[in-house]
């Protein structure tokens, strides 16, 4: 998880030191190198806030800022797991290599297939699968972020949204109301097959038709067939509690032809606000005072002018 920037939004102080409290707007990107409590991920590691598919794993990610759980569909998964997506790691030398996630962007999140269920218990790091891999079955399930505090989405990329893929990308806000972005088969290239990028990013805050770097069902780029579309129900997007990836792929036309949910997610970016530790209000909060009399300081010598 990424920290990208502060920007004081409120200030609240209390009747003493120990109970003073601060919030600030924050952007946060979720690039899952490691969990919102700053504890590193790896690859194969089943990733779960509570007891979720992998009933054996013991060690819960995330619930700091944001919960991870997940949701089966027709064709089921594993559960959510990470995968290194760096070329010449682990994700491209151990079990059967998917190569067409190594996007070179670090970890990335998607769901297990149940073709490789051997697993691996660790102490830090939990339940490790032995051979993570992104799932190929039609309508395979959803990964559902719970967003401890409403949040404003900015955006997310996805990976390997090629051949027979699907995703629905659901935001809903703390009323209830939605707004679901559909992606289309083709939105990104294969990276085995068309080269890089193999990703591309989905704006949260648009509600116009996106085109991903790929070439849509008809193969010629920027026809209305590439573009994802938006079913917006009044959603509130400074307040958004959940967002939902529905791994769908395409309905399996013939057996050579199979509708995958296969992909993955990264760098989901948002802003939140967060609440810091005491010992760095104390120091931001001395900081802040400093500031305050540095400026005061500056102003004397104008003033007497």
């Amino acid at each position: 998880m990424k920290l990208k920037a502060f920007v004081v939004g409120a200030l609240c102080v209390g009747a003493s030191l120990a109970t003073q409290s601060a919030s600030f707007a924050a952007i946060v990107t979720l690039d899952f190198t490691n969990d919102d409590m700053g504890q590193p991920l790896i690859h194969g590691q089943v990733i779960s806030t509570a007891l979720d598919v992998q009933l054996a794993d013991t060690v819960f990610e995330f619930g700091s800022i944001v919960s991870i759980r997940t949701t089966q569909g027709a064709g089921g998964h594993l559960g959510a797991v990470i995968f290194d997506s760096t070329p010449g790691g682990p994700g491209s030398t151990l079990g059967d290599p998917d190569l067409d996630l190594l996007i070179n962007q670090g970890n990335v999140l998607t769901l297990q297939d149940p073709k490789g269920p051997n697993t691996t218990a660790t102490g830090s790091n939990g339940l490790v699968f032995n051979n993570p891999d992104d799932v190929r079955e039609f309508d395979a399930g959803s990964i559902i972020f719970d967003f401890v505090n409403p949040i404003e989405p900015i955006s997310v990329d996805i990976i390997d949204a090629d051949r027979r893929f699907e995703m629905e990308v659901i935001l809903t806000d703390v009323e209830g109301a939605t707004r679901t972005y559909l992606i289309p088969e083709h939105w990104t290239f294969d990276l085995t097959e068309s080269g890089p990028k193999g990703f591309d990013t989905l704006l949260l805050a648009s509600l116009a038709g996106q085109d991903g770097e790929g070439a849509g069902t008809d193969g010629v780029p920027g026809n209305a067939d590439d573009l994802t579309t938006v079913t917006d129900l009044g959603l509130d997007e400074t307040r958004v509690i959940s967002i939902e990836f529905r791994f769908l792929g395409l309905s399996p036309n013939g057996l050579q032809d199979a509708g995958f949910s296969s992909g993955a997610i990264d760098n989901l970016t948002f802003n939140t606000e967060v609440i810091p530790e005491p010992s760095t209000v104390v120091l931001l909060l001395t900081a802040m005072g400093v500031g305050t009399l540095a400026q005061r300081r500056r102003r004397v010598p104008q003033s007497r002018r």
